[in-house]
């Protein structure tokens, strides 16, 4: 049989149902199906929408080679997503012979109606042939090269159309509205950037078809608003998806076509492009599924971002943020704050916005902490909120500036997987950086993770080609203070200026004036007002929403209440939500209609807040009852001063009530929230202000006394303590312990102190004082051992010191001592309270100065260990010693206000001497904890540092010639300028025979007024920097100048302890967003002894060996005059440290530099004039320094001479030599701003004189081992801080007139200790230097005559074979004091008597105990040993760890006895049973005894 051609005409269907439960009705078409030869051929029919009874009459050719071939017909209902099937049904072509034909589907009552006609063959042929040939053409062609019938632009422009009309009919599903509104901006701005550029793209147009076609929801959904039809909650949830699958699609495209945040296409960019199209695809398919089947979303949403596992990282132990749990937060009622949000959103998606952070604020109530909630929850469903951090002034942990950046670290490291990685280096790298300074954690730990995620990778797609990262961060005026939170307000205000081009910030605060201040200048930072309107239309619409609930919880008449009610109480809001939102939860009662007519009393908006609390209050109790007043006031006023929100149950504990609190707080629903098991909190700050205000609230009922509450609150705080610790817990050194404090304990012992000090004058301070006196007397340390197991140890120094001041305040002597001793015992042991609560009372409390009242309180000889004689008698004036031991300090500066120290120095091997090819460093420290403020800085050279006037910078010069201007929170830099840039060229010779200057003039303090004989010389340099040769002491580093040389064996280094962690050194051009100044390849060996920093910073000089003076404008950029010279040293010497004898006037116009004759040359900075010279000194000058008026001039030379010019006229005012006798190479080094100067030795011995008079002035400060090389006074001359070589920093106070004791100490710390025979005697010794001590008073015991050879006879040996007289006198010896083993014997065989420091004492009854413990121990009990560095307790069950130092342990088992302070560093040691003998880093000598019972008890744990 030949080719079979017939024609098949699709006329009708009858019969179609819908499954739809969205669409009433289908949208049929028809495909057939065949196959020609081997290949299928497919025709379709058009889509009828909306109809049971589609009507086609579509022509369809068909051409067959066989009778047997079959056709497949299938039926559909096109849907928002997939098609749904009628079923298929086949028919063969043999019994299709013309005629009409209906064709039932299995599926439903469906019936296809077709009618079949014969083609005549040779019309048909050709065109047959023709179809056959482009069947074949298209079979072959990629399955993915279809036809596209609709643009990309015409999609999109759907999309928009849909969306707009979607605003005005989802009425019956307010909770879409915000989501319908972003969606509209979103695509509407994507739209209008896009234009026609995709249309050629078929995949991307195939998506947006398909998301165009999803959109025909609308139309159903507006047949359903006629018919007052609502959605059911499932089909809600489902276009919300659509909706932000919607805007994540759109900002897809947006990157994909090259508009967006990347810059740049990401079309090519990456392999996974083309399965994200896909991907998308398919999830608008998915949705529309649901749409038509009404079954909840099962799919997550797509987006352009990676979809990656988050976790933890272990980063929330290391961080310790803040918690962020907004769940029970308000947010906007769906169908409010839209213009805002759609504000919000078009600012967020446009990539050219050129502000990075929206502020927004308004008055308080407006709204802005729910719309911030509202932006929150909306970026995180879709997955773009970095993070949402919020402040509340309730919460201490949620105000406190210093958590902030933590919390916003470890709240961005759960949005991405790439910026948990970065965060997590940074930590790993810096293991302190989350107790750094702010700046230096929002570098670290925001800013570079975010640039490092956001930057190309190998590793695959980065952070900037997906899209915006939103973080928000509310109620900035609830952080901290003005005080407190200014360096926070600052990084907010510059530093996000530095953020990824991606990040948007929006911050919401009140309009305080420094917040204003901070943020109003800056350009990158946008400002919206919210208005606060008196008809506001949202604020309507949010009432009638909240008053829909109450007409149907009430029975109401629909239509309650009354338009005209509704219109006044919208207009008695006044544009206000907190007035709104507290309105409708007072109505909200038993009488709603007797509380609304209360509320439409009165006019105005903002008095009518105060007048809404006021009623509020009155009808919640019956206030004519003194019991139920008595209630408020306890319950309130707990819950208003409460410094974290506590439970219920927490508030029944404090004020002991029989009734349940939370029975008075159900009366107050309408301002205070309380639930089970949830913390108490007032709904809005200002109520909280109106009852603390008498003037606000008149009623004194309903006043709130702070000052009263607070002192109400400490006593309860105590009373809790007192009964926790009633029983003491008894702690083991290294035991792993167990938090079982419950809220009321926690709460207590971390904010006691902080109601104490918030109590003011007005309320009985005085009988509080004895209460907070009565309690530490009794509990101090129970208390510090408690903040050691809730972690919060560290932050005790900073509010005992505020506790101390309270109490000087107050006037108690009792209290204020007890409470200095506290905060100095904190502050100084912070290392070893944070190790283990039961290091406190054990191993820090026998170290407190005996007169102190905490160690009388609490020290008790037959419980604790104890140092003989006391290790001190009264506090030292060292307040703290930071942890340095990898660098040689060589410069030290305090920051203006005392919170920072800046440092230089060179790290250093212990094994190695310093020899100038060491890394250099600048270091920044915080004062009040001790730990770096910074990451270090690696410099090249030697240097000095100081900080600018604000403390907000860091000038660095160096003894190459180069200066950096570094941030002094994060380390960046801000500026270099290296010397061949700054470098004068010489021009011309000068003409030297020029007349003198009329204005030069020379002083002598015995010859005042002559003039000078001729001008200075202004030349050129004679020779470039590169030639001067910085010299050092290559034996050990020490400088061999200034009074400072050492030999090798006195240049102390530590060679046990390995240097401890320190932030990541950061090399200068390490950030991405440095404007990267250029510098040249220049190798230059240094040559800079001195350099000076104007105070402005302007100004720079420099200054060498030859007496060359060069004198820099740092905003210029440039050498400002020719080289100045006449300042020559007195003699080339070999120098590390760059030394203080230039020094600029207080207002910069001149400055003064010392020359090695003796002479002060001072000249005007602007010109370069000379115009004065002062002489007296015979030696050089090595410390200058003016007054803080200008008016005086102070100068020092290495001869003791100290003097006082006026620098206007040259008059010397005055001159003393200080009597320096006995002090080995005296060295000036600081002047105070009240004239006192601070001088050093080699034994690192600081000593404060009065400049005025030669006089010593208390106190002597003792603690460096090394030679000191820096110290800098503070700007108010009560602290001190200094700095020595390859030794720690240390800050001092000075503010008072101490006596000018010392303690008797090793220059450096002792090699060597040994107990006596007896045990009596200890004799310590170093090179060159023997000292004995007595083992029961701890006093130095002075030879006579000295010998450093002397020792025990005992040692001596007595076959000396060179010498036998000697030997038989060693022999003679030993017999004839058999009986005192401990006489001394030196090694030339001489006797050598001991003589007591203090010879007319008299040992105590107890010493006298001590006597005979020590000479009763067996020094051959075997029980105890020494071992290497270690002392170790013999027990029956051991090992031994050999890496720790100066612990006293079980040998079998390792299990800790005793140890050493954290802050103490041990050197050498011996051993008795029961006694130790230590030589410490400090010098120190002491003997420890630790009684049986702690040995004993430790032993049995």
């Amino acid at each position: 049989m030949g080719d079979i051609h017939l024609i098949l005409v699709v006329q009708k269907a009858t019969g179609l149902g819908c499954k739809s439960t969205l669409r009433s009705k289908p949208n049929g078409y028809v495909t057939i199906n065949w196959v020609l030869g081997s290949r299928p051929q497919e025709h379709r029919t058009q889509v009828v929408k909306s109809t049971t009874s589609p009507l086609w009459e579509e022509s369809f050719r068909l051409f067959s080679q066989s009778m047997d071939s079959t056709i497949t017909f299938e039926m559909f209902d096109k849907g928002f997503g997939s098609s749904h099937s009628y079923g298929t049904v086949q028919k063969t072509v043999m019994p299709m012979t013309p005629r009409l034909i209906d064709i039932s589907f299995p599926l439903g009552d469906a019936i296809l109606s077709i009618r079949v006609e014969k083609e005549d063959t040779d019309s048909a042929l050709s065109d047959t042939l023709a179809d056959a040939q482009r069947a074949t053409r298209d079979f072959a062609k990629a399955p993915n090269q279809t036809k596209v019938t609709t643009s990309a632009y015409t999609s999109l422009g759907g999309v928009v159309d849909s969306l707009s009309k979607l605003m005005e009919i989802a009425d019956s599903a307010a909770q879409i509205h915000p989501y319908i509104n972003v969606a509209w901006k979103t695509v509407s701005s994507v739209y209008k950037v896009v234009k026609n550029q995709l249309d050629r793209d078929e995949a991307i147009c195939d998506l947006l078809e398909t998301m165009a076609i999803l959109y025909g929801f609308t139309v159903p959904l507006e047949v359903m608003r006629r018919d007052h039809t609502e959605l059911d909650s499932t089909l809600v949830d489902v276009i919300k998806q659509i909706l932000q699958q919607t805007i994540e699609c759109s900002l897809f495209v947006q990157e994909y076509s090259g508009k967006g945040f990347a810059g740049r296409s990401i079309k090519h960019t990456f392999s996974t492009t083309d399965e994200r199209v896909r991907t998308f695809k398919a999830a608008f398919i998915s949705l529309g599924n649901s749409l038509d089947m009404g079954l909840s979303v099962q799919n997550a949403l797509v987006s352009i971002r990676i979809a990656s596992d988050v976790q933890d990282l272990a980063l929330r132990s290391k961080l310790n943020p803040a918690e962020m749990e907004w769940t029970g937060r308000p947010t906007c009622h769906p169908r409010t704050r839209l213009d805002m949000l759609r504000t919000i959103t078009e600012w967020i998606i446009d990539p050219k916005a050129k502000s990075r952070v929206l502020w927004i604020t308004g008055l308080a109530g407006a709204g802005k902490s729910t719309l911030a909630t509202t932006v929150a929850n909306m970026y995180a469903e879709n997955g773009r909120l970095g993070a949402f951090v919020f402040f509340d002034r309730d919460v201490k942990e949620r105000s406190d500036p210093t958590n902030f950046l933590r919390t916003l670290a470890y709240e961005l490291s759960r949005c991405d997987v790439r910026i948990a990685k970065g965060i997590k280096g940074a930590v790993d790298m810096n293991s302190r950086i989350a107790q750094m300074q702010l700046d230096a954690q929002f570098k670290d730990l925001v800013r570079m993770p975010l640039f490092q995620a956001a930057s190309d990778t190998a590793e695959g797609q980065s952070l900037a080609d997906e899209g915006p990262v939103v973080i928000v961060i509310d109620s900035l005026d609830e952080c901290g203070n003005e005080s407190t939170r200014k360096q926070l307000l600052k990084i907010l205000a510059k530093e996000t200026a530095k953020l990824p081009k991606i990040v948007r910030v929006i911050i919401t605060s009140r309009s305080e004036p420094d917040i204003v201040g901070a943020f109003s200048k800056e350009s990158h930072i946008k400002h919206h007002e919210l208005e606060v309107l008196p008809h506001d239309g949202d604020i309507s619409v949010y009432i009638q929403s909240q008053f829909k609930e109450i007409e149907e919880k009430n029975y109401f008449d629909e239509g309650w209440p009354a338009p005209d009610k509704l219109r006044r109480l919208v207009s008695r809001a006044g544009g206000l939500f907190i007035w709104a939102s507290t309105a409708c939860r007072y109505i909200d009662c038993y009488d709603p209609d007797a509380a609304l007519e209360d509320l439409l009393q009165g006019e105005g908006f903002h008095e009518g807040l105060d007048d809404l609390y006021s009623k509020a209050l009155r009808g919640a109790g019956d206030w004519k009852s003194p019991k139920f007043k008595d209630e408020f006031q306890s319950i309130v006023g707990t819950i208003s001063v409460a410094k974290n929100p506590i439970t219920t149950e927490t508030i029944d504990k404090f004020l002991k009530t029989k009734v349940p609190s939370k029975r008075l707080l159900s009366r107050f629903a309408s301002v205070i929230h309380q639930a089970d098991n949830e913390p108490v909190r007032i709904l809005h700050k200002s109520f909280s202000e109106f009852i603390s205000s008498l003037a606000r609230c008149v009623e004194p009922m309903y006043f709130i006394n702070v000052s009263d509450h607070e002192h109400r609150a400490a006593v309860n705080c105590i009373a809790q303590m007192e009964v926790m610790f009633k029983r003491p817990r008894l702690f083991t050194p290294g035991a792993i312990l167990k938090l079982d404090y419950d809220e009321a304990v926690t709460y207590s012992c971390s904010y006691w102190i902080h109601h104490v000090i918030a109590v003011e004058d007005g309320s009985d301070r005085t009988k509080l004082a004895l209460t907070v006196y009565d309690f530490m007397k009794v509990h101090t340390l129970h208390w510090l051992e408690a903040t050691s197991i809730l972690k919060t140890s560290r932050s005790t120094p900073s509010i005992l010191e505020q506790l101390y001041q309270w109490a000087m305040d107050v006037g108690m002597d009792d209290m204020t001592s007890l409470a200095y001793d506290a905060y100095r015992f904190a502050t100084f042991f912070a290392e070893t309270i944070a190790e283990h609560p039961a290091l406190i009372t054990q191993v820090a409390l026998p170290f407190v100065p005996l007169e102190s009242k905490l160690y009388q309180l609490f020290h008790d000889h037959r419980e604790l260990p104890t140092v003989m004689g006391g290790y001190q008698q009264k506090w030292s004036p060292s307040l703290r010693v930071f942890p340095i031991l990898d660098t040689s300090v060589i410069c030290v500066s305090f920051s203006p206000d005392m919170t920072k120290v800046v440092s230089t120095g060179a790290r250093f091997d212990d094994d190695a001497p310093i020899n100038g090819d060491e890394n250099n460093c600048v270091r920044c420290w915080d004062v009040a904890t001790g730990t770096e403020a910074m990451p270090s800085v690696e410099l090249e050279y030697t240097s000095i540092a100081q900080f600018s006037s604000d403390g907000a910078q860091v000038w660095v010069a160096t003894g190459q010639g180069s200066v950096y201007v570094l941030d002094a929170g994060t380390g960046d830099r801000l500026s270099t300028l290296i010397w061949n840039q700054w470098l004068k060229k010489p021009e011309h010779s000068p003409d030297v025979s020029r007349s003198p200057s009329p204005s030069l003039r020379s002083w002598r303090s015995s010859d005042a007024g002559s003039n000078l004989g001729s001008a200075p010389r202004s030349r050129a340099p004679s020779r470039p920097p590169s030639s001067m040769h910085h010299t050092m002491s290559l034996d050990t580093g020490i400088p061999q100048s200034h009074g400072l040389e050492q030999s090798e064996a006195n240049a102390e280094t530590s060679d046990s302890d390995s240097a401890q962690s320190s932030p990541r050194a950061t090399s200068l051009p390490m950030d991405p967003t440095d404007p990267g100044d250029v510098a040249s390849d220049l190798n230059v060996e240094g040559g800079f002894t001195r350099a000076a920093f104007s105070n402005d910073g302007k100004w720079v000089i420099f200054g060498d060996d030859s007496g060359e003076l060069y004198v820099i404008d740092r905003e210029a950029r440039k050498q400002t005059y020719d080289t100045l010279d006449d300042c020559s040293r007195l003699e080339w010497r070999e120098v590390v440290r760059m030394f203080p004898s230039i020094v600029f006037s207080p207002d910069n116009e001149v400055f003064a530099a010392g020359a090695g004759d003796g002479k002060i040359h001072i000249w005007r900075t602007e010109s370069g004039e000379k115009f004065l010279e002062l002489e007296g000194h015979t030696k050089e000058i090595i410390l200058l320094a003016f007054s803080p008026e200008g008016d005086k001039l102070y100068s020092a030379s290495e001869d003791g001479n100290v003097r006082t010019w006026d620098p206007v006229y040259g008059d010397a005012v005055g001159s003393v030599t200080i009597d320096i006798r006995g002090i080995t190479k005296f060295q000036p080094m600081a002047f105070s701003p009240d004239g006192r100067m601070a001088s050093t030795s080699t034994d690192g011995t600081i000593q404060i004189w009065d400049a005025s008079t030669g006089e010593e002035v208390g106190p002597v400060l003792q603690g460096h081992f090394n030679a000191v090389s820096s110290m800098t006074f503070s700007q108010d001359g009560s602290k001190l801080v200094s700095g020595a070589f390859k030794n720690n920093i240390q800050t001092w106070d000075v503010s008072g007139k101490d006596e000018l004791t010392r303690f008797s100490r090793h220059d450096r710390p002792p090699h060597k200790v040994i107990f006596s025979p007896s045990g009596l005697i200890v004799r310590s010794s170093r090179p060159n230097e023997t000292k004995f001590w007595s083992s029961v008073t701890g006093r130095e015991l002075k030879m006579d005559p000295y010998d450093m050879s002397a020792t025990f006879i005992k040692d001596i040996a007595e076959d000396d074979e060179n010498d036998e007289e000697l030997a038989s006198k060693i022999k003679e010896y030993k017999e004839k004091y058999s009986d005192a083993p401990d006489t001394l014997v030196t090694s030339s065989g001489d006797i050598v008597t001991l003589v007591d420091s203090l010879p007319d004492s008299e040992l105590s009854g107890l010493e006298k105990e001590w006597q005979a413990a020590i000479e009763g121990s067996n020094p051959r009990d075997l029980t105890w040993k020494y071992t290497d560095s270690r002392i170790v307790y013999h027990h029956p069950k051991t090992i031994i760890d050999d890496d720790d130092d100066g612990v006293v342990k079980y040998e079998t088992d390792g299990q800790e006895i005793w140890r050493l302070p954290l802050e103490f560093r041990h050197r050498s040691n011996d051993i008795r049973p029961n006694f130790i003998t230590f030589g410490i880093w400090n010098g120190r000598v002491f003997v420890m005894h630790l009684p049986q019972k702690l040995v004993t008890r430790n032993a049995t744990v």
